[in-house]
């Protein structure tokens, strides 16, 4: 019981710190909310829970850091694509997240947090340890682990989204909004650049 606890507690912080820390994913979220309010912003939130199962297995399996040069492809493919997000949130203004677009937003962000290389760092030398060490004392310690960390992101990001839809409801203009909103496209960019530097490096070992 008292490992389960421990299990719950250090998930619950994991996720926390995780979710708080600025990245590319809460860019998105709350650039999502400005534009569309904060119900369709607050699903892009919930998009850790499709792409980090995966990668959290696939560590598992591996038990070992994945080679060099798949990391790079990572980092220059998750730049690619944070490029992409950034280009497509410069060209849009606030309000204009209609239903037509939403099918083409959401798998490019699902896409990008699958390529973010900080997810893979994090659960080869994070979350593999954790659930092995977990895993002596019971599945209900694991699956405590787990629930609490992907709870306390999921928890956080609605809150990003319910704050850029606070944004979009009151008195700021329109023109102030996009604003933000091209600011949040600007810093998907500096992420990308942060990815390119992470493959070069990967890739060269400078």
């Amino acid at each position: 019981m008292i490992m389960f606890l421990v299990a719950c507690g250090m998930g619950f912080v994991l996720g926390l710190s995780g979710a708080i820390q600025p990245g590319p994913l809460m860019a998105v979220v709350l650039g999502e909310s400005i534009r569309g309010g904060w119900r369709y912003g607050a699903r892009f939130g919930f998009i850790p829970l499709l792409t980090d199962p995966a990668v959290i297995l696939l560590a598992l399996f591996v038990v070992s850091s994945l080679p060099d040069w798949a990391m790079a492809f990572i980092s220059f493919a998750g730049a690619a694509i944070l490029i992409r997000l950034g280009i497509q949130g410069l060209k849009r203004d606030t309000h204009l997240a209609e239903a037509d677009e939403r099918p083409k937003t959401f798998p490019m962000a699902v896409a990008m947090n699958f390529l973010n290389p900080n997810l893979y760092i994090y659960a080869f030398t994070v979350h593999s340890g954790m659930i092995l060490s977990y895993w002596q004392s019971g599945i209900t310690a694991v699956i405590g682990y787990l629930l609490f960390f992907f709870g306390a992101m999921i928890a956080i990001n609605t809150g990003i989204a319910i704050f850029g839809g606070f944004l979009q409801r009151i008195s700021l203009s329109t023109r102030l909004l996009t604003t933000i909103t091209r600011m949040l496209s600007g810093f998907l960019f500096i992420i990308a650049a942060l990815f390119v530097g992470r493959g070069l490096t990967y890739l060269f070992h400078v």
